[in-house]
């Protein structure tokens, strides 16, 4: 006889074994488009829910952040979609968009590292450069959704044409 620990031990296994056996419906076409569809659901559904909260996040603390005027000049990144890039050329960038914390030279970050660095939503299309000039009030804070460390800044003040300096497209 065995006793009733072994058995729910057992029964488990036995369980976890019967979930990775794979369905011999997964190698046919309808399996697997089905399949497909179902991770691609679960996955869209994941990624909605998470920047949804992410975006709680940061409007929790755009709230509790002060804005505070620059002491002198400033140069940033913006990573964005290639249309907004073309709006941005004409218009400037509009208030509490979010730019990176510092800019420095090199090469730019491919866009699936760039998504990865600063927490976006989408894959950026470019990136642009801008000089903030001295007294733009800013908010500093965390990346939300970025990596360990990493900084943004936010100006609730439209952002001019004039301080756009360049526009470089991703790969």
């Amino acid at each position: 006889m065995i006793p009733r620990e072994y058995s729910r031990l057992f029964a488990s296994l036995g369980i976890v074994v019967w979930l990775l056996v794979p369905l011999p419906a997964a190698g046919s076409g309808l399996g697997k488009a089905v399949a497909r569809g179902a991770a691609r659901a679960a996955g869209k559904t994941t990624t909605k829910s998470v920047f949804k909260g992410l975006l709680g996040r940061d409007s929790q603390i755009h709230a509790r952040t002060a804005a505070k005027r620059l002491t002198q000049p400033k140069t940033v990144f913006r990573y964005t979609s290639s249309e907004e890039a073309r709006v941005a050329a004409t218009r400037g960038i509009q208030a509490n968009r979010h730019m990176t914390s510092s800019a420095g030279p090199g090469r730019p970050l491919s866009a699936a590292a760039a998504q990865a660095r600063y927490g976006l939503e989408r894959p950026p299309a470019a990136r642009l450069t801008v000089r903030l000039p001295k007294g733009q009030p800013v908010q500093r804070h965390k990346a939300v959704g970025g990596g360990r460390g990493v900084g943004a800044i936010v100006s609730p003040a439209p952002v001019p044409v004039d301080s756009l300096r360049r526009i470089v497209p991703l790969r």
